[in-house]
């Protein structure tokens, strides 16, 4: 497994090491820095190790060597600094502030020790002006003792997290909940989980769970309102990938990049850590939830739209008198150039699969033959991660056989009954399956779709690449985000309302939870009445009958 840079493992635990800057080295007196990072856990190794590499940035900036007039200046700038840190924490000294904000405190009483520490042998090494070095020194003394009191006030707090574990960091307990959270949701979002925590961790501070406040949530949504998008991509013209670094940089730069969008913050950061956050909650280790009720307002200048926009018409009947629907295709590797080859793999069948169930595209790429079968006399689709005893019975399969089935669903209200569409009916897609099934060496687990596998990422879209199809075709131009394959789910909810379909059903057709009170009363399981509700689901002005009757 590759490491991070900075991040070396020694007798199974890791290590951070960092070359310390040549302008330093001759008083530190050393040319690399190594620091335990206390863990074995690769994961947790990553997210310490980042949250290390910002901290120590910082301070290699910070703590260059002066000259004689800078370091008089310094010192002068730092008294005043100390003096107003010092009457700000004896205001606040027995306020709930001094708690949350503790390892902000201490980060500032460590750069003052840092500089006024470099300022010492500054003044040692140049052998003057000694009046000037016994100041600093008392100055020191002053904030080491005032670091002392700040860290006892910590102490007196930490008695009252109820449970021990809240003491612990937030990076200590990450793996613990990406732990839980993959029993439920997919391995793309636990990834999403990861990198949300790095940069709260990076713009906030990695400390005890229970100090963090609403306030820090709500310091780290807006702060991420001016981290320039894409940092990663554009870090070696900004000069780093440091965030905090990055927002100063930027604000700097004559044309300034563009900034981290409202609708990202709140729908993926915001939403991540407060999932995070409500799974210590789950877990007994907090009591309240810090992220609960943070917003953030969309400013006046971006545009509030949707991530996803529905296909019209047009765009349908474009795409589905592509050659792959229509004369057919050069080869399997050329489905968007004419020919005569004809195509019944999943470039065909998903896109379909897709517009008459919402169904999403891991859901489609994940489905079992055994995963259509007959449901009230009406053959239907089955979306689930977990197969019980009661579903096998259902589905009419040996419960033995599901035993090493692994899937993974977005969220538990995922779980779901689909019935098959009649317009996929004539399309003939119950052949499909048929034929699939009698493959010499077939087995009621195997992939209805056996040549689709998910990528390194454990993502089916990033082996299906349809964003490239809707370019060939026009629909989208490089770069836009409004139209993807998702745009199909959005395709059918448009459907459901404008059929009026009641909302329960709707949500139990498209996987919604329901709500809180009424869904936790009758079945699970989609009813007759219910399941008849998809032949609602109509295209008004979509003609698919050249594809059917289907031939094989």
């Amino acid at each position: 497994m590759a490491l991070a840079t900075n991040l070396i493992r020694i007798n199974g635990r890791y290590h951070f090491r960092c070359r310390i800057p040549e302008k330093l080295q001759h008083s530190t007196k050393q040319k690399f820095l190594k620091v335990a990072l206390r863990t074995a856990n690769p994961e947790t190794a990553k997210i310490r190790c980042a949250a290390m590499t910002t901290y120590l940035r910082s301070c290699f900036r910070e703590l260059r060597m002066p000259d004689k007039q800078e370091i008089i200046e310094e010192l002068n700038r730092l008294e005043k600094q100390f003096y107003d840190y010092v009457e700000r924490s004896e205001e606040n000294a027995r306020a709930q502030d001094i708690l949350h904000r503790y390892e902000l405190k201490q980060t500032e009483v460590r750069h003052l020790e840092e500089k006024l520490s470099l300022i010492d042998r500054a003044l040692e090494t140049q052998g003057e002006n000694k009046e000037l070095l016994q100041q600093a020194i008392a100055l020191k003394q002053q904030i080491v003792e005032r670091n002392a009191h700040i860290t006892e006030l910590h102490i007196e707090s930490k008695k009252s997290a109820k449970n021990p574990e809240a003491e612990k960091v937030f990076s200590e307990l990450a793996e613990a909940i990406f732990t839980r959270k993959s029993r439920e949701v997919e391995t793309t979002t636990i990834s999403d989980y990861r990198s949300s925590l790095i940069a709260f961790l990076e713009l906030v501070g990695d400390k005890p769970v229970f100090i963090y406040q609403k306030s820090d949530v709500d310091r780290f949504a807006h702060l991420l309102l001016e981290v320039p998008k894409n940092l990663t991509q554009i870090s070696a013209e900004l000069g780093t990938d440091n965030k905090l670094e990055a927002i100063k940089l930027n604000k700097e730069r004559k044309t300034p990049y563009p900034t981290i969008k409202v609708a990202t913050i709140r729908d993926k950061y915001l939403t991540n850590i407060r999932m995070m956050f409500e799974t210590l909650v789950s877990m007994g280790i907090l009591e309240n939830n810090p992220a609960k009720g943070v917003k953030i307002v969309s400013r006046p200048d971006e545009e509030e739209d949707k991530s996803r926009y529905p296909f019209s018409i047009e765009q349908l009947t474009t795409i589905f008198n592509a050659p792959i629907y229509t004369t057919g295709v050069r080869s399997a590797t050329h489905r968007h150039t004419p020919g005569n080859v004809q195509l019944r793999n999943r470039f065909y069948w998903a896109p379909l699969i897709a517009l008459f169930t919402g169904m999403r595209i891991s859901e489609i790429g994940q489905l079992l033959l055994l995963d259509i079968f007959e449901h009230h006399g009406i053959p239907h689709f089955n979306v689930t991660n977990t197969y019980s005893r009661r579903l096998c019975e259902m589905i009419g399969v040996n419960y033995q056989l599901t035993s090493n089935i692994k899937k993974k669903i977005k969220r538990k209200a995922s779980r779901r009954f689909i019935p098959v569409h009649s317009e996929l009916i004539k399309s003939g897609f119950l052949e499909h399956v048929d034929q699939q099934k009698l493959k010499v060496g077939s087995h009621p687990t195997d992939k209805l779709f056996p040549d689709w596998n998910p990528d390194y990422k454990d993502s089916y879209s990033g082996t299906f690449k349809y964003g490239r199809t809707l370019e060939v075709l026009g629909i989208k131009e490089k770069g836009c985000t409004h139209f993807a394959f998702h745009s199909f789910r959005h395709c059918f909810m448009d459907a459901l309302r404008n059929a009026d379909v009641a909302q329960n059903t709707a949500d139990k057709l498209f996987g919604h939870a329901q709500n809180k009170v009424s869904g936790e009363y009758g079945s699970d399981y989609i009813t007759a009445e219910q399941s008849a509700k998809i032949e609602m689901v109509k295209y008004n002005g979509l003609d698919l009958s050249h594809l059917y009757p289907f031939k094989y």
